[in-house]
């Protein structure tokens, strides 16, 4: 039985330790130890599991100090413990689920912190998510969203610790850690970093380094390191380096060498810099800004002093200034010393043609002084000096400062001459002092311009009592506003404007107390022969923006203007003399009424006459109520029976009205003046507007009756008009027009009826810049002066697009006339602003299209083209004949093949080749070759037979009806009667050709038979009666016969000839054409 008993006592000593272990609550047990050896106060909500399985910790919070804690949601602890190896556990895994640690800054090294845990072997195991830290100091710092895991390795007084995967954010600094791996061994000498690696949203870090406690110093040895500042919400760039940066004796040395890309303005860089005591040098190469090349050194003393030097070449500062051209620069700065210096220069050409721009300054603290700053050109042009801060003391001069040199980059222009003086806080700029002496001639800045500018004045501040000041202008001149001079001055508190040119005027005197306050005492204003003066004092206050009681004398009748309360008046106003006052080309008749009076509104307008308006009358009444005009009625009326009446409600933001109109003129639709020559007609119907000036919607719709205007580009007038319009959103339709077109001229062309529509497309305000207009027509009078008159049909549109009119067309003409002479080139005009408009019309026609001039009547066939692109008009095409008559002297040559080509050129000079011939007295056919341009065309004669008259014996025959040799003859008096025979011939040609002009008969001769006695007195006329039906008669004068022939002009290949010779006989015959 003994021999049992100490297996037995040693077994109940083991059951026993189990039953305490698993029965008293360890974990309480352990955090009390931990209190009591480590020195910090540990609270928590509740406590969970046992000294062999392990702890869960709910809602812990571990005091570290006074200041310093650590808390969070959750803390699992698991470790390694058999109680039979008889000895503690050495390796802990801690989970710890949103853990924040809290840390404040420690005032002189004391405040009870947290110091460290007792001499231990021990590893842990950190399991970190989502934690935080937060530090605080003047401001607050933290670090959020801290997951991954750290391994910490306790062994004696050394410290080992390694993370994996440790990821962070700081939002406020714009700080993203994705990946944060370092292996650091910590003990009471410092931090030894063995190796880290950082990756983040914009950021690469690489390499080691440590920290000494004491002294405090520190040093990183960079392998890699990359910042990308735009993703730290800094400024725009990327830095990358290596080396090393050291801290101590409170100083940072930086050995680093690297370089940047994309800090604007410099596309990149590098640098270097080292480090020695308190002093760093940083170093710049290799610097490309702004399009050009940069080299700078800073140096930097303690962290505070700044001194550097730079060189820079062909920098671009254009985009800087806000500029889009570029404005190229050299030059040095420097800065040592709390002094600066530094020279510009900048080309004419690709710059502000600066020869030399030199300063000379100092900076100290909030100082800024300016020693000298000139300009230098051969001689200085201009010159300053003085202080900018803390306050304004500075001097400026000019020498023939030439500003001009300014004017491809700002609206500026113009040469200065003179001083001034600035003094003052610069804080308050409207409390400066300035006083000047400058001159500028040629003066213009943006639409002004100045022949002469004189500036001067003696220390003059708004707020001074007493004070000078003088503007002088001579020559101004402000868009359609040319005055002969300006002046406006002011001496102690009384101020005076006056300008004036030949005709208008305008004079203001007053008072002007301080902060820009004062009273107009007196104003005069004669503009276009209308007068307008004040009635009473007018107080103002421009800093406020504000101005007092108005009453005027203005247009025959009164304009009165109160603010509180609102109120004004205009009675009896005459229209006659405003519209001379806005300078209206049309005359304005009437009389207007105005009353506002608190939020009522009534307009009264009586005896209109203007546009379309006779003895016409209006009468408004609304009321102004949030901003907005409630129109209440509108009624307009005139002895013409014209009438229209509105009402809704007007406003900036939203507006509603109707309109209802009858037999209302077509001055309603006012952009038709732009685009139509003397716009008339009547239109009846209603339309709505729902929107604002610049985003509005249309609708209703009416019909124009009566209508009438001209389309100039052709010398055309459209009358009869009538046409359906509808309002449709932001557009105007002209829809089933019909009209009468005729020849604006008064050429004798019958009228014709015409179909069209169109659509005109609103932009906001109420401008036009997009339209359509097309016509159709049949037969209808067309010309193209001074090119082209005839009849046909076809189509034609005016269409503007961007405000840029276009004339286009497809017209066949049954008939026609181009009117150009032999020796002569037409080239038009271009006048200024004559640009505007394009046009390309395509005329066609298979005959009777007639070149007629004073030489030649040729039937034509062809198609041409008239067209304006961006200089004058011109025509392309070619027309073809094998018909017509060429007159020489007394002669008439038939025409047997011909063509004319148009070029395109600025001045209107085609191409002509034609082929023409006469049979003379002997039998010989004399043939003319006719080519060349029009304005010199080149001659040839030929003869059939050839060679049986040389050029010489053709011209004197087509000059004076006889040959060279029967020429011989007369002079030797052998053949007197061949000068009586070509005299009459020639009488015989020219009658029939005056003839056949006044009559409008498309042939017209005369045939005598005087010299030839079996010859007989014929009278030969032609015209086309329609477009394909030719008719001549022949009357013989002598035996009282005649003949006729008829051709019919089946299409463009088949032709039907009827004849009737003297004798009565009849012939037929048919004409097949074939091409090829």
């Amino acid at each position: 039985m003994k021999k049992y008993l100490g297996p037995i006592i040693f077994l109940l000593i083991i059951i026993a330790t189990a039953l305490f272990l698993t029965s008293v609550n360890s974990g309480v047990l352990t955090l009390d130890i931990l209190e009591r050896v480590s020195g910090v106060t540990i609270d928590y909500q509740d406590i969970k599991g046992n000294v062999l399985s392990g702890f869960r910790i709910g809602r812990y919070c571990v005091r570290l100090s006074e200041t310093d804690s650590v808390y969070g949601t959750r803390a699992d602890i698991r470790y390694r413990f058999n109680p039979f190896m008889l000895r503690l556990p050495n390796l802990f895994e801690i989970n710890l689920i949103e853990p924040t640690i809290t840390v404040e800054e420690k005032k002189n090294g004391t405040g009870g912190g947290f110091w460290g845990l007792p001499n231990l072997r021990l590893g842990l195991r950190v399991n970190l998510k989502n934690g935080q830290v937060i530090y605080k100091n003047r401001n607050l710092y933290k670090i959020e969203g801290i997951s991954g895991i750290v391994f910490i390795d306790f062994a004696g007084s050394r410290t080992r610790v390694a993370t994996m995967n440790l990821s962070l954010r700081s939002e406020k600094h714009s700080v993203y850690i994705r990946t944060l791996n370092l292996h650091a061994e910590v003990d009471d000498e410092g931090i030894r970093l063995n190796s880290f690696k950082l990756t983040g949203t914009g950021l690469v870090l690489q390499g080691s380094g440590g920290y000494s406690f004491e002294p405090r110093s520190a040093a990183f040895d960079f392998e890699k390191a990359h910042l990308d500042l735009g993703k730290f919400g800094m400024h725009q760039g990327k830095i990358d380096f290596t080396g090393r940066i050291t801290y101590a004796r409170d100083n940072i040395m930086p050995q680093i060498r690297g370089s940047v890309t994309d800090f604007r303005p410099f596309d990149k860089f590098g640098f270097e810099t080292n480090a020695a005591a308190d002093t760093i040098w940083v170093n710049i190469f290799d610097g490309e800004i702004l399009g050009g090349g940069l080299f700078a050194q800073l140096r930097v003393t303690q962290l505070r002093d700044i001194e550097f030097a730079m060189n820079f070449r062909n920098l671009n500062v254009g985009e800087l200034i806000g500029v889009e051209l570029p404005v190229m620069v050299n030059g040095y700065l420097a800065y040592t010393d709390k002094k600066f210096r530094g020279f510009v220069n900048s080309p004419r050409e690709l710059g502000f043609g600066l020869d030399s721009l030199f300063f000379f300054g100092s900076f100290v603290e909030s100082d800024l002084y300016v020693d000298s700053l000139f300009v230098s050109e051969g001689k200085r042009t201009l010159r300053a000096n003085g202080m900018i801060t803390p306050e304004i003391d500075f001097y400026i001069a000019f020498t023939d400062f030439d500003l001009n040199r300014f004017e491809s980059y700002f609206p500026i222009g113009g040469r200065l001459n003179g001083s001034f003086h600035l003094a003052g806080e610069p804080r308050d700029l409207y409390g400066v002092r300035f006083t000047s002496d400058i001159m500028a001639s040629d003066f213009s800045l943006l639409d002004l311009s100045v022949d002469e500018l004189v500036i001067s004045s003696v220390s003059f501040q708004k707020d001074m009592q007493e004070r000078n000041l003088s503007i002088a202008l001579g020559g101004l001149h402000y868009k359609g506003l040319e005055l002969e001079r300006t002046i406006f001055s002011v001496t102690d508190t009384m101020f005076t404007f006056v300008a004036s040119d030949s005709a208008d005027s305008v004079q203001i005197d007053g008072i002007l107390r301080d902060e820009l306050r004062g009273t107009i005492s007196s104003l005069i204003v004669n503009y276009n022969r209308v007068l307008t003066r004040n009635v009473k004092p007018i107080g103002f206050d421009i800093m406020n923006r504000m101005i007092g009681d108005v009453s005027l004398s203005l247009a025959n009748g009164n304009l009165e203007f109160s603010r509180v309360p609102l109120g004004l008046a205009l009675s009896n106003i005459d229209l006659h003399e405003i519209g001379r006052l806005l300078g209206l080309r049309e005359e304005l008749h009437g009389n207007l009424n105005v009353r506002v009076e608190n939020d009522s509104i009534a307009i009264n307008v009586r005896g209109v006459d203007f546009l379309g308006l006779k003895n016409g009358e209006l009468v408004f009444s609304g009321r102004y109520v949030n901003e907005s005009i409630f129109v209440d009625s509108i009624h307009i009326h005139d002895d013409n029976g014209q009438e229209c009446t509105a009402s809704g409600v007007l406003s900036f933001e939203q507006s509603e009205l109707t309109a209802r109109f009858q037999n209302v003129g077509v001055w309603v639709l006012a952009f038709l003046e732009n685009i139509l020559g003397n716009p008339t007609g009547l239109m009846t119907g209603e339309v709505t507007f729902r929107g604002d000036i610049e985003q509005f919607e249309l609708g209703g719709g009416g019909k124009i009756h009566d209508g009438s205007f001209s389309v100039d580009i052709i010398a055309s007038q459209f009358d009869s008009v009538n046409t359906d319009v509808i309002f449709e959103g932001n557009r105007i339709l002209f829809a089933s027009g019909k009209g009468l077109i005729s020849p604006k001229n008064g050429r004798s062309l019958s009228s014709q009826w015409v179909d069209g529509g169109g659509v005109v497309k609103l932009e906001p305000r109420f401008g036009v810049d997009n339209l359509k207009f097309d016509f159709s027509f049949v037969d209808a009078p067309v010309q193209f002066p001074p090119f082209a008159y005839g009849v046909g049909s076809g189509n034609f549109s005016l269409n503007m697009r961007d405000r840029l009119m276009h004339y286009n067309g497809n017209i066949t003409l049954s008939e026609g006339i181009v009117p150009l002479e032999f020796g002569m080139k037409i080239s038009e005009d271009q006048q200024t602003g004559d640009d505007d408009w394009r046009m390309n019309i395509r005329v066609k026609g298979e005959r009777d299209i007639w070149l007629r001039n004073r030489e030649a009547d040729m039937e034509f066939g062809g198609e041409l083209f008239v067209v304006k692109e961006t200089g004058p008009v011109y025509l392309t095409g070619v027309m073809e004949t094998d018909r017509g008559n060429f007159y020489w002297a007394n002669h008439v040559l038939s025409i047997t093949q011909g063509k004319v080509t148009f070029i395109p050129d600025d001045e209107i000079d085609p191409d002509i080749d034609f082929w023409a011939e006469l049979d003379t007295r002997e039998g010989i056919r004399i043939i003319l070759h006719l080519f060349g341009p029009i304005s010199e065309p080149v001659f040839e004669f030929f003869t059939d037979p050839p060679g049986q008259y040389t050029e010489q014996d053709i011209v004197t025959y087509l000059n004076l009806n006889i040959t060279w040799q029967e020429l011989e003859q007369m002079k030797r008096g052998e053949y007197m009667s061949g000068l009586s025979r070509g005299l009459v011939s020639w009488l015989e040609g020219d009658v029939s050709r005056r003839i056949r002009q006044y009559t409008g008969l498309d042939y017209f001769r005369i045939e005598t038979p005087f010299f030839e006695p079996d010859e007989r007195t014929k009278l030969t006329v032609g015209k086309f009666i329609s477009r394909n039906l030719f008719v001549t008669y022949t009357y013989d004068i002598t035996t009282f016969s005649n003949e006729f022939n008829v051709e019919y002009v089946v299409d463009d290949n088949n032709k039907i000839s009827v004849e009737r010779d003297e004798t009565g006989e009849y012939r037929l015959q048919y004409n097949y054409r074939i091409r090829f």
